[in-house]
């Protein structure tokens, strides 16, 4: 055999330690995250890691993924268009400590239903985890199917149609043209009186293609014919709502997908591409930031050409479009349905079966989920909603611009806080502010500035009255939970003589009862419902009963509801009604302070059922070997026919795939949490996380020193010691060394992994000597096979 020339460094094949050792070095320089925040972590320096695939990237790269050469396509639209704003925002917030965060006990949720073993989960391990989908009023699962927009069939059926001349002659489409691009006051005239109603709309169709937004169109009677005038639309805005079609629709309805984003957010971007106004967009409901939603929304008058430009749009995917006669408006929804993977489960199957078949026919605690409470642990917003009710604004202002240290936030406004609660200088607090105007704490020191630097009332009249019902509305939450606690922990799932059901249960929520006097709400009173409301359950005009001791007997525990104070709500005629009283006496507050602030932000209270049931349950186990992998598709992957996730029944981690329904007053984590009896908050799921990961890494080692413990194996039939000067062949092992080799397989079967490794050097100082591996351990030597 020729001798082989000694190989450069850089030519050199690593073998499968070497490879492992320079991964775990490159891991070392590596961020690490947890659960929520697995899909980016900006850091001081304004980078964005996309740490849930392992790579780092600036915020104008994070459209792509790439994970072991292959790029995942996954995460919100790659390749599409990247909004200004989410950068930004990325790169100016400065990330907490996960640890630091709100527990269940501190907002009133202590109890359970069931008895029996929990088991542990890790929910939200990925934002595609958690999938919603809105139910309409008909109740229907609201998806996105389709994002063709409405009247467009091809581009080449439109071009022909606009060049047509039976529809407008050459002259006049050009005189058209000129109109709208140099805004000339003038009209285009088309004697119509001839055409039927097909041919005029045809015409006016036409005109909308090829023009838009920029010209309006009108037929009126001039001097006994019909005549359509056709002109630019800008000069007078009366044009533009006068040329909308009597026979289409008010409202253009569509749906809209979106992933890891705020509605607040997809209202601003929709509005900038579309250019409507944000107070023109209507929808139900809210839904969860940190997840893949799908929800109806609505604009008036909006023409359908002109969402065009988002089609392109990074996170957002609207399509389905239809004209209604009727308006969306907040809690215009039947409720939710989720879809959700807990992951890292190390229950059976019978005791995960046992607990599914609880949870749907026992139904959970219908309590106010940490989500109500805002993302602050050492400023909840039940505290500052306290301090309202107080009349304490001096206390409320405070509790808004103190410093928070170890918690997430904008790095302008940590710095604007530090300053004022340092000089209570408003002018220089709102210096590092860019965007005064758009931050809770901006519109605070705004006031102050504007009022004086104690007029603290004034400047708290500077937020938005939906902002300052938030607040209102998380403290009446956090009573309600500990009312319903004490309850069931006093008194089990029985009902009491003196519990609230409803006078008439066969209203539904949608046909709540008038007043007395028969007045239904007035339009200024409408206008002070908001989302949260909604959310809080039935309002304070559902007429409720309290139920007398035979009824209790046979009453449905899942019709009893308690009250969430204010003024005008009825209480329980047992112990349980004496107890908001006592609980508002602890914290300095009253039923009259309800009624204070009731003139402006209408806080009259409301009724929610203390259970609460999923319907359409169904569930299902599957194994998986990826602790980042995506386990479930969403809409938008089926409408584009991508395959879905690749199942690995030999994997060694299970999830379940649970998917219910929920009424619009419910929260998913807190059905969560009765089905598996595990704390939700941020901190616990974070130290979850933490292990998973820890325990991910562990099999991951072990299975890299197993496949290095196999390659070495083969390398010991036939294994060539090479270095600059020399080299030594041997091609046949001595049968000590087979079975040497057999007697480490065994160990490596084991998990020994020590052991093994000293097998596989006894193996090979049999085979080629101990000076020359000696010297190979020593110096630049490389053993391969040939």
């Amino acid at each position: 055999m020729e001798e082989n020339s000694p190989p450069k460094s850089e030519d050199k094949p690593f073998s499968v330690l070497a490879r492992f050792r320079q991964l775990k070095k490159e891991k070392e320089h590596t961020p690490t995250t947890t659960s929520a925040e697995n899909d980016t972590l900006p850091t001081t320096s304004g980078t964005v890691f996309q740490t849930s695939k392992g790579s780092n990237k600036n915020s104008s790269e994070r459209d792509f993924e790439k994970r072991d050469g292959v790029i995942n396509e996954r995460r919100t639209f790659r390749g599409k268009r990247s909004l200004h704003e989410n950068s930004v925002k990325s790169d100016n917030r400065l990330p907490g400590d996960l640890h630091l965060s709100q527990h269940e006990s501190d907002v009133g949720i202590t109890e359970f239903i069931r008895d029996g073993p929990g088991f542990e989960v890790i929910i939200k391990h990925r934002y595609t985890d958690f999938q919603v989908n809105e139910i309409d009023l008909s109740g229907n699962v609201v998806k996105l199917t389709s994002t063709d927009l409405l009247g467009v069939n091809s581009a080449s059926e439109t071009l022909s149609e606009e060049e047509d001349p039976t529809i407008m002659s050459p002259e006049q489409w050009a005189a058209l043209k000129e109109v709208s691009e140099k805004s000339l006051p003038t009209t285009v005239n088309i004697d119509v009186t001839n055409l039927d109603k097909d041919q005029r709309q045809r015409i006016h169709k036409a005109v909308k293609r090829r023009f838009g937004t920029r010209v309006y169109s009108n037929t009126k009677e001039i001097d006994g014919k019909k005549i359509m005038l056709i002109g630019h639309a800008s000069g007078d805005s009366n044009h533009r709502f006068c040329s909308w079609p009597k026979e289409r629709p008010e409202y253009l309805h569509f749906v809209m997908y979106k992933e890891n984003i705020e509605m607040s957010e997809v209202v601003t971007v929709l509005s900038r591409y579309t250019r409507f106004k944000p107070n023109r967009f209507g929808y139900a409901g809210n839904k969860d930031k940190r997840a893949v939603t799908t929800q109806q929304m609505c604009v008036r008058r909006g023409d359908c050409q002109r969402f065009t430009s988002c089609k392109n749009l990074r996170a957002i995917a609207v399509g389905n479009y239809s004209y209604k006669w009727e308006n969306l408006r907040l809690g215009d929804l039947n409720g939710n349905r989720f879809k959700i993977v807990l992951r890292h489960i190390k229950a059976s199957d019978s005791v995960i079966e046992e607990a599914v078949h609880q949870f749907k026919t026992s139904g959970f605690i219908n309590y106010f989920g940490l989500q109500r409470f805002g993302q602050s642990a050492l400023v909840p917003t039940y505290t500052i909603g306290k301090a309202i009710l107080k009349n304490d604004w001096k206390l409320a202002v405070e509790l808004i611009l103190k410093p928070r240290p170890g918690e997430s936030c904008y790095r302008d406004v940590k710095e604007a806080r530090d300053t004022w609660w340092k000089t209570r200088d408003a002018s220089e607090a709102l210096k590092p502010l860019t965007r005064k105007d758009k931050t809770i704490e901006g519109k605070i020191l705004v006031g102050l500035k504007k009022h004086g630097p104690n007029a603290y009332q004034n400047a708290f009249d500077n937020l938005p009255r939906h902002t300052v019902t938030l607040y209102l509305h998380s403290y009446q939450s956090l009573i309600w939970n500990k009312i319903v606690s004490r309850r069931i922990k006093q008194f089990g799932l029985k009902v009491l003589p003196g519990d609230l059901v409803r006078a008439d249960p066969e209203l539904s929520k949608d046909e709540d009862p008038v007043e007395a006097d028969g007045k239904d709400d007035s339009e200024e009173e409408e206008e002070k419902r908001d989302l949260s409301e909604f959310e809080s359950g039935y309002s304070s005009k559902v007429k409720v009963r309290p139920l007398t001791a035979q009824e209790a007997e046979t009453a449905n525990i899942m019709d009893v509801m308690y009250p969430l104070p204010g003024d005008d709500i009825r209480l329980p005629d047992n112990e349980v009604g004496s107890w908001y009283a006592e609980l508002l006496q602890e914290d300095g507050n009253s039923m009259d302070c309800f009624r204070k602030v009731n003139k402006k932000y209408g806080m009259h209270g409301s009724y929610r059922t203390m259970l609460e049931r999923a319907e359409d349950v169904s569930w299902q186990t599957v194994r998986y070997s990826d602790h980042d992998e995506d386990i479930i598709q969403s809409d938008f992957e089926i409408m584009n026919g991508k395959a879905p996730p690749r199942q690995d029944p030999e994997g060694p981690y299970k999830a379940l795939i649970i998917e219910f329904n929920l009424k619009v007053c419910s929260y998913a984590t807190m059905a969560l949490r009765e089905l598996a009896k595990c704390e939700t908050s941020t901190s616990s799921q974070a130290m979850l996380t933490k292990q998973a990961r820890q325990e991910d890494m562990a099999k991951k080692r072990q299975k890299l020193d197993k496949d290095e413990g196999q390659s070495q194996e083969m390398e010991v039939e036939t294994v060539v010691v090479e270095n600059h000067t020399s080299s030594k062949t041997v091609e046949q092992c001595p049968k000590s060394v087979m079975e040497t080799e057999e007697i480490c397989t065994e160990s490596q079967r084991d998990d020994d992994d020590h052991r093994t490794r000293e097998l596989k050097e006894i193996t090979m100082r049999e085979a080629v000597g101990d000076n020359l591996i000696n010297k190979y351990i020593e110096s630049d030597y490389h053993l391969s096979v040939i």
